[in-house]
């Protein structure tokens, strides 16, 4: 069995990874903001698989709070104090 190590990726290598995964999705918008990125790495992290959903989203700063929503609410009812709405 061979173990692979992934790590998580740096703000800097977020915005690259962003950048180029939505100049492909979204070939007519604008370049990515670093600063959105940043911001979006704060809430998510690096987690590749987080930021490869969230970069095929319109308004990638919205999913990702959404996304933190989510997954809060997922693990509130994993431990059992999940919140009325």
């Amino acid at each position: 069995m061979h173990v692979v190590r992934v790590r998580d990726l740096s703000p800097a290598e977020t915005h690259a990874v962003l950048a180029r995964a939505r100049s492909s999705h979204f070939p007519t918008a604008e370049p990515l903001d670093p600063e959105v990125s940043l911001q979006v790495w704060n809430l998510v992290g690096g987690r590749l698989s987080f930021l490869s959903k969230l970069a095929k989203q319109k308004d990638i700063l919205e999913a990702a709070r959404l996304k933190v929503e989510s997954e809060k609410r997922s693990e509130e009812r994993r431990v059992g104090k999940e919140r009325p709405r």
